[in-house]
């Protein structure tokens, strides 16, 4: 999985579902309610809500082309989303399972 290329958006957008995701995890969830991440349409308003709609709904089905994000269709969206398990094992090996450096991480997205 370490041959993995993704756009400076697609890693963006991993990097902040998996934030999502392990903060989930740390304020209680089980892990396989905290992989549920909605809709491209709620993590665009509840995540992201400085992208556009339509390239939150694009990430997700570009994640979900390289088997790191489940995505199912409707309503031209991508619908109720998750992380697989090759999402987390792809992350969890990029940050060793620390919500802090994945944090630090995306901080240097933010201009």
């Amino acid at each position: 999985m370490s041959d993995i290329k993704l756009s400076r958006d697609n890693d963006f957008l991993i990097c902040t579902l998996y934030k999502e995701y392990l903060s989930k995890v740390k304020q209680g969830s089980s892990k396989s309610s905290a992989r549920w991440l909605g809709s491209s349409d709620e993590i665009q308003e509840n995540l992201l809500n400085n992208w556009n709609k339509d390239d939150v709904a694009t990430a997700c089905w570009e994640l979900h082309s390289k088997s790191l994000l489940q995505c199912q269709p409707g309503d031209d969206i991508a619908y109720d989303t998750y992380l697989t398990d090759n999402g987390i094992i792809y992350m969890e090996n990029r940050f060793s399972d620390k919500l802090e450096k994945v944090i630090d991480y995306i901080s240097k997205f933010i201009p």
